[in-house]
């Protein structure tokens, strides 16, 4: 029987992992289909909305679309996109602004470490600074980034290599491109599954559920008040850095600030999809002149480029459910085993696929094209007598995680569904005339302060951080009923009026569901907002919210006035209620 053309009636989570994940914990599952499937609803709804705040021409797109509430046509077709692992802006500014004539060896050291021996044994060299904005080519001087203890694997793909102490031979490599929202979204409804996830994953059995929390000043665990229980570190000692030892260090899922689902989707899907005077084919200078994502990075030009054409030939386009960022299979004719490898043994034995799939099926029983890993390790069991290091690819050892990922691609899924042209075109993006303030980010008090005043791991150009840029945009949830919830609003654009007034704050849905209080704005906050590469300016805004008794389940949007100004548009989805 043909099937239906229809909506889909919940997101996915990627690679359909949740099901091997909680299997035999039905109530989990269904929490966290629940808390899952809003999340994503709410930044497809974010990328239809765009930025209609600070950035002219950049926002309310025709031209993306929610799956949950658009028919997708049973026919409809599904793109695969695809870039190199590998982090193109390391290449990129070795030739055109560092100078300095780096060697494929030390382009590898620097993507597998951050930095590059120096002259002395002792010294290591990290990146130059960056002295040329790539869009604008007025000078700057930047540190590189982004910043973190993996920032500058910044393909949506990262890994942790294990070494031999006494040879300095790789022994394990584990590559991840699992989205960090996932595991916020598990740690939230199964925290358990969580800590067995990362013992199996890792093949560690002493990792410890404490080594996973979020904890004060003082060392002691911070509860999350949505939950009551200790809130998720995602630096933590197990899942910080591309070094493994037998005491800490670890891949489980993506840390650099701009490897987030929301920034694939509505960061750049969404914006990607707006059409610009000239049509600009060059995917650079697409980018900067949508302003979305960082220039000669090997994904976002090139997905926003490709998304923007799929649009250009009159299609409305939304990333394909599950939405996620897969590795997929690597290359393997260029590798050759040693010469006391087992008789018949090939190089792709040793990788090993633990989390994802090679193959998985739209909601109609259609074939996705591509495969869906999402946790892929390499690696050479003990008893066979050689090691990764002694594999070699197009004949040179294999003594750097970086020729691994050079040897395979990234991919996301896009589906297209025609529509009448032709299509509205805009300038390219730029400063509105009326800014009015943006919501960023929002948490409960108790998180908020807990991450934005918790250092980040070191980095290897030593840039501050705080362990605030490495959260996620996942709605805070209240439950009918509450009152007092502390929550705090990151923000930019708020102020406060002649007198001291503060600015005022409204959410959307039915009247008297919510009651909101400002209780205070805190200037010159400075962090990477998740999806962002580097730090930027914001405000604070400290809210008590009130929940009535009766109020609907769901997802709220809010708008932020400035004293004696009309508000900004709501931004969709930041808060959520249900239990």
């Amino acid at each position: 029987m043909t099937p239906q053309a229809r909506a889909l009636s919940h997101f996915r989570s990627p690679a359909d992992q949740v099901l091997r994940d909680l299997s035999g914990n039905a109530p989990a599952l269904e929490s966290f289909t629940a808390l899952w499937s809003d999340y994503l609803d709410g930044i497809s709804q974010q990328a239809i909305v765009g930025n209609p705040w600070q950035m002219s021409n950049s926002s309310n797109t025709p031209y993306y679309y929610n799956p949950l509430n658009t028919v997708i046509p049973t026919t409809a077709p599904t793109k695969g996109i695809q870039w190199s692992a590998m982090p193109g802006r390391i290449g990129f500014y070795n030739g055109a602004d560092w100078q300095s004539a780096l060697s494929a060896t030390q382009i590898n050291q620097l993507a597998d470490f951050g930095w590059q021996p120096g002259p002395a044994a002792s010294n290591r060299q990290s990146f130059p600074d960056i002295t040329t904005d790539p869009c604008s080519g007025q000078a700057e001087q930047l540190p590189y980034g982004p910043y973190g203890p993996r920032g500058w694997q910044d393909e949506y793909c990262e890994w942790s290599v294990l070494r031999d102490p006494s040879t300095g031979k790789i022994l394990r490599i584990d590559f991840t491109c699992e989205n960090p929202e996932y595991w916020y979204t598990l740690w939230r409804v199964a925290p358990d599954t969580v800590l067995a996830l990362y013992r199996s994953t890792l093949g560690n059995d002493d990792i410890q559920a404490e080594d996973l929390w979020l904890k004060d000043a003082s060392g002691q665990p911070v509860n999350d008040p949505s939950t009551g229980q200790p809130a998720y570190n995602p630096l933590n000692k197990w899942n910080a850095g591309p070094v493994r030892s037998a005491q800490a260090g670890g891949a489980m899922h993506l840390t650099s600030t701009p490897n987030t689902l929301q920034t694939e989707i509505a960061g750049l899907a969404g914006a990607a999809t707006l059409q610009r005077d000239g049509h600009p084919t060059d995917p650079e200078k697409l980018l900067c002149c949508a302003q979305f994502g960082q220039p000669y990075r090997n994904s976002d030009p090139h997905i926003g480029l490709l998304v923007n054409l799929v649009v250009g030939q009159n299609n409305r386009v939304t990333i394909t459910d599950p939405p996620g960022l897969y590795i997929q299979m690597p290359d393997f004719s260029q590798y050759a085993l040693p010469a006391n490898a087992p008789a018949g043994a090939t190089a792709a034995d040793y990788w090993t696929v633990r989390r994802g799939a090679l193959s998985l099926n739209d909601m109609y029983g259609n074939p996705l094209p591509g495969n869906f890993i999402l946790h892929a390790v390499y690696e050479v069991p003990a008893d066979l007598g050689f090691t990764v290091s002694d594999i070699t690819i197009g004949g040179t050892p294999i003594d750097y995680a970086a020729q691994i990922a050079a040897t395979f691609f990234m991919q996301i899924n896009a589906t297209p569904i025609p529509i009448s042209g032709p299509l509205a075109t805009l300038p390219c993006a730029g400063t509105p005339p009326d800014p009015t303030p943006q919501p960023l980010q929002m948490m409960h008090t108790a998180l908020w302060n807990a991450y934005y005043g918790t250092a980040a791991p070191a980095n290897p150009v030593g840039a501050p951080m705080v362990l605030a840029a490495n959260t996620v945009i996942l709605p805070p949830t209240v439950a009918p009923g509450q009152s007092g919830v502390l929550l705090s609003l990151a923000c930019v654009g708020a102020t406060r009026g002649p007198n001291g007034e503060l600015p005022s704050v409204a959410f959307d849905g039915p009247a008297g569901d919510l009651t909101v209080k400002v209780l205070g704005l805190q200037d010159d906050i400075n962090y990477t907002v998740p999806g962002n590469s580097y730090p930027s300016t914001s405000q604070v805004l400290s809210l008590s919210v009130d929940t009535a008794a009766g109020a609907a389940p769901g997802l709220r949007g809010l708008s932020i006035a400035n004293p004696g100004q009309a508000a900004g548009q709501v931004a969709p989805a930041f808060l959520r209620i249900g239990a």
